[in-house]
């Protein structure tokens, strides 16, 4: 078990550290992406909620030795640490690279993550996850 929790932590690190080169390269550089209008604050707001409840319900997998958890980044049955790095990276990131975007590519970004959300969120409640914090 320890082995498999090691291959997590690291499979975590690696995206950050992605992540922070991505960052890094893209900042480093002129180009800036456009401001955010008000519909794609609105956009950003539901895509963090919906990650925030997936967040939530891969907890709730953590917790229950009869559900396993699909995302093969977290392995069948992730512990809790590496489920809020892995989400709080993903929040992160997931922020940061919308703010890079121009806004015609940031509607289409966070959209994508959105509806990708909703169908995974929608799936675990069907197998009795719940929705409330």
């Amino acid at each position: 078990m320890r082995q498999k929790f090691e291959g997590v932590f690291v499979t975590v690190a690696s995206l950050m550290w992605i992540i922070f080169l991505f960052i890094s390269l893209c900042y480093g550089t002129d180009a800036r992406a456009d401001d955010w209008t008000v519909a794609q604050e609105i956009e950003e707001g539901a895509t963090v909620s919906t990650l925030m409840l997936d967040w939530h319900q891969t907890r709730e997998i953590a917790s229950h030795p009869c559900i396993h958890e699909r995302n093969t980044l977290l392995g069948e049955h992730p512990r809790q640490p590496a489920i809020n790095r892995y989400f709080g990276a993903v929040v992160v990131g997931q922020f940061v690279i919308a703010d890079l975007l121009p806004g015609y590519w940031r509607d289409g970004f966070l959209g994508s993550i959105t509806l990708l959300e909703l169908d995974v969120i929608g799936k675990n409640k069907q197998i009795g996850l719940t929705w409330r914090f």
